[in-house]
C-alpha cells in the first residue's frame, strides 16, 4: 500500500513539472519571436549590433580621435566595459575607432537596462580619451557575445601610447591578429572577476606593464621590455614567454606560472602555487608571504633569496650566485652551485651538488657552503672544495661525497653513529669524531659533519657529470 501511495505522489510531481516546464517553454517562444512583449515582467533581449565611434564626443564639430592622435593631443586610451571582451586590432580602414559588435541574448526583467549605453570624451587636462560602455542586463543569458574594439589603421605608428582596459568579467585580447604590429608604452589592465587576457607576439610594451585579475588565464607571448612587469593575481593560471624588465613581480594566492627567459629580476609573492622558469639573468626573490610553493628553475644567474617559507620545494637545476634558503618541511634541490650557499631547513631534504671554481672570490667568514637541517636528510656532492663547508643535522641522514684527488681536511663529529668511511679514506680505526687530513691541504679548504644522532657516509666516488 506504501509503495502505491508514494509512486501516486511521484507521478504527480512529474507531471507537475512538465506542465511547469511545457508553459515556460511557450513563454520564451513567445518572447523570442515577438521581441518586445513583456509577460509576468519579463521579455526577450537579441539583436546583431554593430557600431562605431571615431569623435572624441557626440558634439558634430568635434575633432577625430586619430587627428588628437596624430597631433600628440591624445596619449591615452580608457577603456572601461562590464563584462563585454576588450580588443585592441590592427585593420585596413582610414580612421582609429571604437567599435561596438555583439550578438548578445537573453531575457530582461522588467525595469533593468535593455541596450547599450556608452559614454566618451576627451579630457585635455590628461591628454586621454575615455570610453565606458554598459550592457544590457540579462537575467538569463542565452549568449554573450558583446566586444569593445579599438581599431587602428595599418600605418598607425605611435610608439609612446598608453592602454588602461577596465572590465567586470569581460576577456581581454592584443596584439594576436594577423595584421597587427603596434607598440605601446605602458598597459593597465583590471578585471574585477574570471578574465582570460591574452598578450599575442605582434604587440609590444615598452614602459610599464601592469595586470591584476582575480582569476582565468594571463597568456602574454608580447614583446615585453620594460623597466617593470606587475602581475597581481588570486588563481589565474599564467603563462609567459620570454621577456626583459629590470623588475617581473608576480603576486599572487595560488597561481600555476609558467614563465621563460626572464632578462632581470624576478620577485615572487605568493602563498602557494606553482612556478616554473626556465631562466632569471637577474636575482630570484621570494618574499616572505611563500609558505607552500613549488619553484622550479632552469637557471639563475644572480642570486636566490627564499627567507621564511613553511613548506616550500625549490629546485634549481644551476645557480651561478649566491642564494638563502629557509623553509620549514620543504625540500631543497641545486644540481650545480658555483657560489656561496647557505640554506636550512627544519625536516625538508636537501640534495646539492657544489660545482666551486677554484678562483671563487674568499666569502665572508671563509664559509662557502652551509646545509643545515634538524631531522631531514642532506645529499651533498664535491667536485671541488673551496673555503669551509659546514654540514648538519639533529637526526637525518648525511651523505657526503668528493671527486676523488681533492685535497682538504675532513672534520667530523657524529656521537651516536659512527660514520661509514668509503675504502679510499685512509684512517685506520674509525671513531665517532675526528679531524682527518685528505692529501695535503692548506688551512682554509674545510669539510666540517655535525651529526649527533642520525647516520653519516661518507665517500671519495664522486663522478662529476
Amino acid at each position: 500500500m506504501k509503495n502505491t501511495v508514494n509512486k501516486g505522489i511521484l507521478f504527480y510531481i512529474l507531471l507537475l513539472c512538465s506542465i511547469v516546464t511545457g508553459i515556460a517553454s511557450v513563454i520564451v517562444a513567445i518572447l523570442i519571436f515577438s521581441p518586445g512583449t513583456e509577460i509576468f515582467g519579463i521579455s526577450y533581449y537579441g539583436k546583431r549590433v554593430e557600431s562605431s565611434v571615431t569623435k572624441v564626443s557626440i558634439d558634430e564639430n568635434s575633432s577625430y580621435i586619430d587627428t588628437l592622435v596624430d597631433n600628440n593631443m591624445i596619449d591615452t586610451f580608457n577603456i572601461t566595459t562590464d563584462y563585454a571582451n576588450i580588443s585592441v586590432i590592427m585593420k585596413d580602414i582610414n580612421r582609429i575607432q571604437i567599435q561596438l559588435d555583439s550578438t548578445t541574448s537573453g531575457i530582461i526583467k522588467s525595469g533593468n537596462q535593455k541596450n547599450f549605453v556608452w559614454n566618451y570624451n576627451f579630457d585635455e587636462s590628461t591628454n586621454t580619451f575615455n570610453f565606458e560602455i554598459t550592457s544590457p542586463d540579462c537575467s538569463i543569458f542565452f549568449s554573450k557575445n558583446a566586444t569593445v574594439k579599438l581599431l587602428l589603421p595599418l600605418d598607425y605608428n605611435r610608439t609612446d601610447m598608453n592602454l588602461n582596459l577596465y572590465t567586470d568579467s569581460g576577456n581581454i585580447s592584443i596584439g594576436t591578429e594577423k595584421n597587427d604590429n603596434f607598440s605601446f608604452s605602458t598597459l593597465n589592465i583590471e578585471t574585477q572577476k574570471s578574465s582570460n587576457i591574452n598578450l599575442g607576439n605582434k604587440a609590444s610594451f615598452t614602459n610599464k606593464v601592469d595586470i591584476n585579475s582575480p582569476s582565468g588565464t594571463i597568456n602574454i607571448n608580447a614583446k615585453i621590455s620594460t623597466d617593470t612587469l606587475n602581475i597581481t593575481s588570486d588563481s589565474s593560471k599564467i603563462v609567459i614567454g620570454d621577456i626583459i624588465s629590470n623588475k617581473v613581480k608576480l603576486k599572487t594566492e595560488s597561481s600555476i606560472v609558467k614563465i621563460g627567459t626572464i632578462t632581470g629580476n624576478l620577485v615572487y609573492d605568493a602563498r602557494k602555487g606553482v612556478l616554473d622558469v626556465a631562466k632569471i639573468t637577474g636575482n630570484l626573490t621570494c618574499s616572505e608571504e611563500v609558505l607552500i610553493s613549488n619553484i622550479f628553475v632552469d637557471i639563475v644567474v644572480g642570486e636566490v633569496l627564499l627567507p621564511n617559507s613553511d613548506s616550500s620545494d625549490i629546485t634549481i637545476n644551476k645557480l651561478y650566485s649566491r642564494c638563502l634558503i629557509r623553509t620549514s618541511t620543504g625540500n631543497v634541490t641545486i644540481n650545480s652551485a658555483l657560489n656561496v650557499i647557505d640554506i636550512e631547513t627544519d625536516s625538508g631534504k636537501i640534495d646539492v651538488v657544489l660545482n666551486t671554481p677554484n678562483d671563487i672570490t674568499q666569502p665572508i667568514n671563509s664559509m662557502l657552503s652551509s646545509l643545515k637541517t634538524k631531522s631531514g636528510s642532506i645529499t651533498i656532492k664535491f667536485s671541488n672544495i673551496k673555503y669551509h663547508n659546514i654540514i648538519e643535522t639533529n637526526s637525518g641522514t648525511i651523505n657526503c661525497s668528493y671527486k676523488n684527488g681533492l685535497e682538504f681536511t675532513l672534520t667530523y663529529n657524529c656521537q651516536k653513529n659512527k660514520p661509514t668511511l668509503s675504502s679510499g679514506i685512509v684512517v685506520g680505526e674509525v671513531h665517532n669524531s675526528a679531524s682527518i687530513k685528505i692529501g695535503s691541504p692548506n688551512l682554509n679548504d674545510l669539510i666540517t659533519i655535525n651529526n649527533p644522532n642520525g647516520k653519516t657516509n661518507i665517500d671519495d666516488q664522486y663522478i662529476p657529470a
